[in-house]
């Protein structure tokens, strides 16, 4: 698998082909059950509904302690499904010069204060190199901005999950943020989940391990 620091890239596996007697040295049906985390990652790695491919995987692990919660916790986002890695990227872009705009926002008390709202929504500027206050709003998107673009969604969910904790003023920021600091966290949460199937799945496929001859009695 490829996987980018804190992030597990969700592109579509090759699918592994389980031997004809798959299963028997260790756990009966684990190839097909490989098959079926295989098309559930495959599935995952569009923002397509993924619950059919979810039930399959379902059918065929029951009730085991070691998939059910998962199963549970990647239902909840199964019949809409979730946004990819690109498309959180690319709406991140729209929200970016939004967050930021929000946060220079003053408390409208005279005309002066309302004139200095009106330009701020008339003109968008902000900083994009990174630079100055780690935890200005400016830092923390441009930072956010950089994570996206190598695929470190686990940073990138960070330093925006920072606008809420930045300093004081910064609450509106916050909240232009929340429904995609959402849909992220889900995505890296599916994604983990799915990578902890697949590695479940194939320690199914190992043989039983053969006990050691007992020692013979003298």
């Amino acid at each position: 698998d490829k996987m980018e620091k804190g992030y597990a890239v969700t592109a579509a596996p090759d699918f592994i082909a389980p031997a004809k007697d798959a299963g028997t040295g260790g756990n009966p049906g684990a190839g097909a059950l490989v098959l079926a985390v295989g098309n559930l990652r495959q599935a995952l790695a569009t923002d397509e509904p993924f619950d059919k491919a979810l039930r399959a995987l379902k059918a065929l692990a029951g009730d085991g302690p070691e998939i059910s919660a998962t199963v549970a916790l990647l239902a909840k986002n199964g019949a809409k499904g979730l946004p990819t890695m690109a498309a959180l990227a690319e709406r991140f872009e729209v929200l970016a010069g939004k967050i930021v705009q929000v946060s220079r926002e003053v408390e409208e008390k005279n005309w002066l204060d309302r004139a200095v709202n009106r330009m701020s929504k008339l003109v968008s500027w902000r900083r994009v190199d990174g630079k100055g206050e780690k935890s200005s709003v400016d830092a923390l998107v441009a930072s956010a901005e950089a994570h996206l673009k190598t695929g470190e969604l686990k940073a990138a969910i960070k330093a925006v999950a920072g606008l809420s904790v930045s300093p004081p003023g910064n609450t509106k920021a916050a909240a232009v943020a929340v429904s995609w600091l959402a849909d992220a966290k889900a995505r890296l949460a599916a994604d983990r989940a799915v990578a902890g199937l697949r590695l479940h799945a194939l320690s199914l496929l190992a043989p039983a391990p053969i006990p050691p001859p007992s020692p013979e009695k003298g």
